[in-house]
C-alpha cells in the first residue's frame, strides 16, 4: 500500500492538535480516523487489503478532504463557537452580509428514509436482535434519551476499560459501528457545510453519505 493504515491514523491524530477541541476540523479529523480504522478493521477482514486501501483512500481521505475544502470556502462553511455543536446556521438562506442566498429548489428532493441513525435501525429491528450487544445499544438509546426508564430488563453498563481510543469505544458490532461512523459524517455535513449551494439546494452531501452507507452495508454484508 502507498500509505499504511497506521500512518493515516497517526496523521489524523496529529491533525487533531492543530484546531481547538470540538472545532469542525477537529471533528472531521476524528471522522477521518474512524473511516481509516474501519477500513483496516472490517473492510480488510472481509474483502482484503487492496479493497480496504481503496476504501480508506476514497472515504477517509478524498471524500472528507472535499468536505474540508467546502468548509474552508467563505460562502460555504459555518461555525459558531457559542452554540452547542457549532452549527448548523439558523438562517442558511441569508448570506453573512445580510443579502439573501439563492432560494432552495422547489423540486421534489425526496430520498429513501435515512438509514444512518441508530434509532431507525432499532425500530427496524423491532426487538429481533442478533446478539446481546445489539439489544444493549437499543435499550440504552430508549432508556437514556427518551423514557428515562429501562424497559429492556437489567443491563450492565457499557465499560470503556481496555479501550484505548475513540474508535474502540464505538460498538464492536460491525453493522452498528458502520452506522455510527456514517451518522457522524452526515451530521457533520448538515451542521457545518449546509450553506454550500449543492447541499443547501439539493442535499448533495447527505445523499452521498447515504449512498456510501447503503452500498458498503450491502457489500460488507453487515
Amino acid at each position: 500500500m502507498k500509505l499504511s493504515f497506521a500512518t493515516m491514523a497517526a496523521v489524523a491524530v496529529a491533525n487533531d492538535k492543530k484546531v481547538p477541541p470540538r472545532h469542525p476540523l477537529n471533528r472531521l479529523n476524528k471522522l477521518r480516523f474512524f473511516f481509516n480504522e474501519f477500513a483496516a478493521d472490517v473492510v480488510n477482514d472481509r474483502l482484503g487489503e487492496n479493497v480496504a486501501d481503496r476504501f480508506a483512500t476514497r472515504f477517509g481521505s478524498n471524500m472528507l478532504d472535499n468536505f474540508e475544502s467546502a468548509f474552508n470556502r467563505d460562502n460555504c462553511g459555518y461555525y459558531d463557537s457559542g452554540s452547542k455543536h457549532g452549527g448548523p446556521d439558523p438562517a442558511p438562506e441569508t448570506r453573512p452580509n445580510g443579502k439573501p442566498r439563492n432560494r432552495r429548489d422547489d423540486e421534489d428532493d425526496s430520498i429513501e428514509a435515512d438509514p444512518a441513525t441508530i434509532e431507525e435501525w432499532c425500530i427496524e429491528k423491532n426487538g429481533n436482535y442478533s446478539n446481546d450487544e445489539q439489544h444493549a445499544w437499543c435499550c440504552k438509546l430508549y432508556r437514556d434519551e427518551y423514557t428515562k426508564t429501562d424497559y429492556c430488563g437489567p443491563m450492565a453498563p457499557r465499560s470503556s476499560a481496555g479501550k484505548n481510543n475513540s474508535y474502540d469505544r464505538l460498538a464492536s458490532e460491525p453493522s452498528l459501528r458502520w452506522r455510527q461512523i456514517t451518522t457522524g459524517a452526515r451530521k457533520w455535513v448538515e451542521r457545518y457545510i449546509n450553506n454550500c449551494g449543492g447541499q443547501r439546494k439539493n442535499n448533495l452531501g447527505v445523499k452521498r453519505i447515504r449512498k456510501v452507507y447503503k452500498k458498503w452495508d450491502e457489500k460488507l454484508n453487515l
